[in-house]
């Protein structure tokens, strides 16, 4: 029986791409999110408008960002050789799938407002 824990390493490189692209995301989203309400009547039913998704959109990024740099400053969850955690972030299995699913769901809201209200987060 192994007894020791499942870990994972992403590559600090990966990491600062991820984080940037969130941090470019979350401040495009914001002035959408400022478009779309100053555009939106009172009487129009948000639902039908980008705004409910653009505020999950804008959430999930700042979430899934700031739990990224807790867990750069975090302690090691698990015992991993010097040289795989050098350059790397390390984080246990529980950690690695909520960051996962995380961005999952981004990118599904993502694809979810490309399509359904013809937003880009795409800078030209």
């Amino acid at each position: 029986m192994n007894n020791n824990p499942a870990g994972y390493t992403i590559p600090l490189e990966n990491i600062l791409v991820l984080v940037s692209d969130l941090k470019s995301d979350e401040s495009i989203s914001a002035s959408l999110l400022k478009y779309h309400v100053e555009e939106a009547s009172v009487a129009e039913d948000w639902e039908t408008t980008p705004i409910p998704k653009l505020c999950e959109y804008y959430s999930g990024c700042r979430h899934v960002r700031n739990l990224i740099m807790e867990l750069l400053i975090a302690p090691t969850p698990i015992k991993v050789e010097k040289a795989l955690s050098e350059g790397a972030l390390v984080m246990g299995e529980a950690e690695y799938n909520i960051l996962a699913t995380l961005l999952t769901s981004l990118e599904e809201l993502r694809l979810s407002l490309r399509l359904g209200h013809n937003i880009s987060f795409e800078v030209h």
